[in-house]
C-alpha cells in the first residue's frame, strides 16, 4: 500500500552494509534539547483475543470488511510475485484468476496510483468511524495514514529510486526467485512466466531512469557504479547461476511430476536464466553506464529541488514517526550522549573492558543453537508464540555475497505462517555478531514479531499489506539490543557496554543521514566529524559510507528512529504506571498493535495504560 503496484518483496532486515569502524571511547558529548510530547487522546483500548471479535457484525462493520477485502484483492493481484509471497492459496481469499506480471514501473503508473489512493481515501471516509469495532478502528487509522502518504507521493515525481546499492530491486529479485515455492505445477508455470517478464520490467525501469536523468534527478556516478557492481555480481555466473541449481532442487520435491516433465521444465528454466535473465541485467548495466555523467547532485537529498520537502515526507513514510527532522536530531543526540556516558562510566569502573571489548565474542556460534537459546531466554519478557513455526537457516549464494545484506528474514504467506526463512551472508556477516543478528531476524525479532502480530490481525488481511518499516525494523533493533543480556556466559558489564556501543553506532549513522541528506554535509565535512568517533582507515571506506547514505535516504533511520520511538513509548509507560509496569505486558501491547506508525500507537497506548492501572 505504500508503493504503487510494483514489486514489494517480503524482506526484513535489509540494512545496507556500512564500513565497520571501531568506536573510540574518548568521545565528544554533544548539546541536547528535549522534544514536546503529543496531546492527550480520547481512544479506548481492547486487548486482542478471539472473543473480542465475536458477535454478529453490524451493517457498517460488514461493509467495512468488504471494502478492505476488496482493496486487499485489488492490490495483491497487481503483481504476481507479491501475490505468491503473500498468499499460498489465493482461492481461499476469493482470488481465482490473476494476470501473470511483475507489475508496472513508470511515472505514469505512479501518478495513477497516487490518484487512486485519493479515491480510496474518500471511500474510507464514508464509513462512520464510531460504528466500527475497536480493531476495525485501528485498521481505519492505519489505512487513512497509508493512503494519505501514498497520495502525497504525487508531489514528488521522479524522486522514487528502486535501484539502491545492496538493497535495491536488482539485488533482491534473484533471492525472491530462488525462494519462490512450488506447491503445484501451476506455480512452476507462473514462475517461468515471471522470469520471462523481467526484461520488460527492467525496460520500464530503464525508461524511468532516463526520464529521471532528464529531470536532473539521476544518481551520482559513484552510486551508479555501486549498483553496476551489484549487477555484475549476479551475471558473473551464467551457466552455473544459482537460479538454475535452486530451481532443480525445488523441482525434486514435486512428487506429481514425471521425469520427462521435470526435464522439460529444467530445460526451460536454464534457457530463460542464461539468456533472458542474464540479458536483462546486462541491459540494466549498459543503460546505467550510458546515464553516468547525467547526475547533477553528488551530495544529499537536500541539494535537489524540493529535496528537503521530499526528505521530510520520506522520513514520515519510512519511520512511522511524525516528529520533525530537528526534533529527531535532538533525541538522537540525547540517546547517543546517554550511551557514550554509560560506556565511559563502565570503562572507568572496569578498566579490563577495553581489552575485552576488542575480543568480544558470544558463547554460541551455531545458528540452530542460537535460535533455541533465544527462544528460551526471551520467555520471561515476551508473550508465548503458540503458532507452529518451521524455520530454515539458509546462506546467500556466493555470487550474491557482495551485493546483499549480512542477513535478512523472508516472511511467510499470511495463510501459512509456518514456512520461515532466514538468510545469512557468509561474505559479510561477522560470526561474533551472529547471536544478536539472529535475535534481530528471528527471535524475538522479525520472525517472532511477524508471526505473532499476524495471528492477532488475521481477520483482516489488509493489515498484512501495511508496511511501516520504522515499526518492524525498530522492533528488531530494539530486541537485538536486549539480546546482548541473554548470553548468561558473559560478564554483565561487558554485555551492557556492548549494548550501549551498538546503540551509539546506529545513532551516529542516523545523525549522518540527517546531516548529509537534510543539512547538506559534504564528503569532507562528514569525514572531519567522524574523526571524533572513529579511526577511519582509508578514504575509500569513508567515500563508500557517504554515498551509501546518499543513495539510501532514511534507510538507517527506519532502524534507529523506530528503535528510539519504542524506547520512548516504553519510558512513557514506565513513568505512568510505576510499579504496575510489566515489561511482558508492554511487549504484548506493541505486538498486538502490529505494523503501525508510532503516532497512532502512541494514542492507543495512552488508552492501554488506563487498562493497566
Amino acid at each position: 500500500m505504500t508503493q504503487f503496484n510494483g514489486i514489494n518483496g517480503p524482506f526484513h532486515g535489509l540494512r545496507a552494509r556500512l564500513s565497520a569502524f571501531l568506536l573510540i571511547l574518548c568521545m565528544l558529548i554533544m548539546p541536547l534539547t528535549s522534544c514536546q510530547k503529543p496531546a492527550e487522546s480520547g481512544k479506548t483500548y481492547e486487548s486482542y483475543s478471539p472473543e473480542s471479535e465475536a458477535g454478529k457484525p453490524t451493517k457498517t462493520q460488514t461493509a467495512f470488511d468488504d471494502f478492505t477485502q476488496n482493496l486487499f484483492c485489488e492490490e495483491i493481484t497487481e503483481n504476481t510475485l507479491n501475490l505468491h509471497y503473500t498468499l499460498e492459496n489465493p482461492a481461499s481469499f476469493g482470488i481465482s484468476s490473476y494476470p501473470l506480471t511483475l507489475g508496472e514501473f513508470s511515472q505514469k503508473d505512479m501518478k495513477e496510483y497516487g490518484e487512486h489512493a485519493k479515491q480510496q481515501l474518500e471511500q474510507l471516509k464514508d464509513f462512520n468511524y464510531d460504528k466500527l469495532t475497536f480493531h476495525q478502528q485501528i485498521t481505519y487509522d492505519i489505512l487513512e495514514n497509508t493512503l494519505t502518504l501514498s497520495a502525497a507521493n504525487n508531489l514528488y515525481p521522479y524522486y522514487e529510486e528502486v535501484l539502491k546499492p545492496s538493497i535495491g530491486l536488482h539485488a533482491e529479485l534473484p533471492t525472491l526467485f530462488a525462494e519462490y515455492t512450488f506447491n503445484t505445477e501451476q506455480d512452476i508455470k507462473d514462475y517461468l512466466a515471471l522470469l520471462k517478464d523481467v526484461p520488460r520490467y527492467f525496460g520500464q525501469i530503464i525508461t524511468y531512469e532516463q526520464e529521471k536523468a532528464a529531470a536532473g534527478l539521476f544518481m551520482s556516478d559513484y552510486c551508479a557504479d555501486l549498483v553496476i557492481r551489484d549487477c555484475n555480481s549476479f551475471i558473473a555466473q551464467t551457466e552455473d547461476n544459482f537460479l538454475i541449481a535452486t530451481f532443480e532442487e525445488r523441482l525434486d520435491e514435486m512428487k506429481n511430476l514425471t521425469s520427462s516433465q521435470k526435464s522439460e521444465y529444467i530445460r526451460q528454466n536454464r534457457a530463460i536464466v542464461t539468456n533472458d535473465l542474464i540479458d536483462a541485467w546486462k541491459m540494466l548495466i549498459d543503460a546505467l553506464k550510458k546515464l553516468k555523467g547525467s547526475g547533477k547532485n553528488e551530495g544529499g537529498m537536500c541539494n535537489l529541488k524540493d529535496g528537503k520537502d521530499y526528505y521530510t515526507h520520506l522520513l514520515k513514510q519510512s519511520t512511522g514517526s511524525d516528529r520533525t527532522v530537528k526534533e529527531l536530531e535532538k533525541i538522537t543526540l540525547q540517546q547517543i550522549n546517554s550511551d557514550l556516558q554509560a560506556m565511559q562510566t563502565l570503562a572507568k569502573e572496569n578498566p579490563k573492558l577495553n581489552s575485552d571489548f576488542s575480543s568480544f565474542q558470544f558463547t554460541l556460534s551455531d545458528p540452530e543453537e542460537i535460535i533455541k537459546d533465544l527462544q528460551q531466554k526471551m520467555l520471561s519478557d515476551f508473550p508465548e508464540l503458540t503458532t507452529d513455526i518451521h524455520l530454515r537457516i539458509k546462506y546467500v549464494s556466493e555470487s550474491m555475497e557482495d551485493s546483499l545484506s549480512p542477513a535478512f528474514y523472508l516472511s511467510p504467506p499470511i495463510d501459512n505462517l509456518n514456512n520461515n526463512v532466514i538468510y545469512i551472508n557468509k561474505g559479510s556477516s561477522n560470526p561474533s555478531d551472529l547471536y544478536t543478528t539472529l535475535a534481530h531476524e528471528g527471535y524475538p525479532g522479525h520472525l517472532y514479531q511477524t508471526v505473532y502480530s499476524a495471528a492477532c490481525n488475521n481477520n483482516n488481511p489488509i493489515r498484512q499489506l501495511f508496511t511501516c518499516a520504522g515499526y518492524s525494523e525498530g522492533w528488531a533493533t530494539y530486541v537485538e539490543n536486549l539480546a546482548y543480556s541473554y548470553d548468561t556466559g558473559l560478564d554483565k558489564n561487558l554485555t551492557s557496554f556492548m549494548q550501549h556501543n551498538n546503540s551509539a553506532n546506529l545513532g551516529i549513522y542516523a545523525l549522518l543521514d540527517f546531516y548529509i541528506n537534510y543539512e547538506g554535509w559534504s564528503l569532507e565535512e562528514t569525514g572531519e566529524w567522524l574523526q571524533n568517533f572513529y579511526h577511519i582507515e582509508s578514504d575509500d571506506k569513508l567515500k563508500e559510507l557517504y554515498y551509501l547514505i546518499v543513495s539510501q535516504p532514511c534507510n538507517y533511520l527506519k532502524y534507529y528512529v523506530g528503535y528510539l520511538e519504542i524506547l520512548d513509548l516504553k519510558a512513557d509507560a514506565m513513568k505512568e504506571l510505576g510499579d504496575a509496569f510489566v515489561l511482558k505486558d508492554f511487549h504484548t501491547f506493541m505486538l498486538q498493535m502490529g505494523d503501525s506508525p508510532f503516532y497512532i500507537i502512541r494514542e492507543y497506548m495512552k488508552a492501554w495504560i488506563e487498562t493497566c492501572r
